[in-house]
């Protein structure tokens, strides 16, 4: 699997980019999240990383996307 600078640096912005907008959207703002807000955030994020784990499998294939998968159920 050959991942380019250019896929590295975009996946780095991209998550910089979200502990930022997490941080000026939510963290800045204190109050107690209701259960349907939290569990829009948590659908959201879980769609962000299910699409991250469709364009790995379209990339480099089905073994590695596989494995992404279960790292990411293990870890959730």
């Amino acid at each position: 699997m050959q991942v380019t600078a250019l896929e590295w640096g975009i996946t780095v912005v991209v998550i910089l980019g979200l502990f930022v907008f997490d941080f000026f959207a939510h963290v800045r703002t204190p109050h107690e999240p209701t259960f349907r807000e939290s569990g829009f955030w948590s659908a959201v994020y879980i769609g962000i990383a299910l699409l991250f784990g469709g364009f790995v499998a379209w990339r480099w294939g089905s073994t590695f996307a596989g494995e992404y998968y279960a790292g990411f159920i293990t870890e959730k």
